[in-house]
């Protein structure tokens, strides 16, 4: 195995550089003065000798030169190299404090966001609960208005057999509510969670206000009718029309009623329905395939806005 040469250090160079330098200025002393010194001693082959130790001495000048030289780009290409390290290490510094500063704005924004969407559901339910203490109050004051109506005179329509409980109508009304129709009435005795199959709460309307038109009813001819039915374990609306022979055409279900007790309580909106919000009307129950209960016992009422 060879033995790798060991590079001298930069100080042996210099060092050598400074004896060559020395022994070259002897030399070219020796050369200048020598031959005029010993003109008359001089050898033959003298200054061969001479010329070839400055060339072998002019040599190894040039080689500790290229070795200074050599030494100086590799020391050059150390310190660079130190540099782009640095300005690596710098540069994933500035890295990871652009990630830490992106990292905290997305908290900041994540943060915001959940404040806003905690805001805006508070204020929606705020907002959906105020409208329905708002509903409300207005089904209670529309209810607190219900009084028997007079009687108005009583027409050839013969009376259904009198009805008591639930199945007994003590009073209804029709009326308007922050643009909403309200159909309302009050039964003798409170309403049952599950009364019997088919149980039906009916207003029976005049839309065209023309009794030669639609089913007779007292004296109104019906062309719609609202009705509230129990169906299958629940209570089930719809708005129907009526034909002339009494058949039901085209239907529209609600699901908007309220029962409590005694009363019984309707919203429609009348422009989704088609219904107009001036209207003569008549309420009864049914039940079983008889009729119970007309309000009023003849005649019509009538809603006028």
């Amino acid at each position: 195995m060879s033995r790798r040469r060991r590079r001298p250090s930069t100080a042996t160079l210099v060092a050598w550089l400074g004896v060559v330098g020395t022994v070259l200025g002897i030399v070219g002393f020796l050369i200048s003065d020598l031959p005029r010194l010993l003109e008359s001693e001089a050898t033959p082959g003298t200054d061969l000798n001479i010329s070839g130790t400055l060339a072998v001495l002019e040599r190894e000048k040039l080689l500790a030169e290229l070795q200074l030289t050599e030494i100086a780009l590799d020391n050059q290409q150390a310190a660079n190299q130190s540099t782009q390290a640095a300005l690596d290490q710098q540069q994933a510094n500035f890295q990871a404090t652009l990630d830490a500063a992106a990292a905290e704005q997305a908290d900041v924004v994540a943060t915001s966001n959940a404040q806003a969407a905690l805001t805006a559901t508070a204020d929606a339910a705020n907002a959906q609960a105020t409208q329905a203490a708002q509903a409300a109050t207005a089904t209670a004051n529309f209810l607190a208005q219900l009084t028997p109506t007079n009687t108005p005179v009583p027409t050839a329509t013969p009376l259904p057999p009198p009805a008591t409980g639930h199945r007994s109508i003590e009073v209804a009304d029709v009326g308007l509510s922050d643009g909403s129709l309200l159909f309302a009435m009050r039964t003798a005795q409170p309403i049952p969670d599950e009364p019997q199959a088919g149980l039906a709460y009916i207003w029976a309307l005049d839309t065209d206000r023309d009794p030669e038109t639609g089913l007779a009813l007292e004296d109104i001819g019906v062309d719609k009718r609202v009705t509230v039915t129990f169906e299958s374990g629940v209570w089930l609306g719809t708005v129907g029309i009526v034909q002339a022979d009494g058949a039901l055409g085209e239907t529209f279900r609600f699901l908007d009623i309220d029962i409590n007790g005694t009363n019984l309580i309707v919203r429609l909106d009348p422009d989704e329905l088609g219904l107009p919000l001036s209207f003569d009307w008549a309420a009864r129950v049914e039940a079983g395939g008889q009729v119970f209960s007309p309000f009023p016992e003849s005649g019509h009422l009538t809603l006028e806005t």
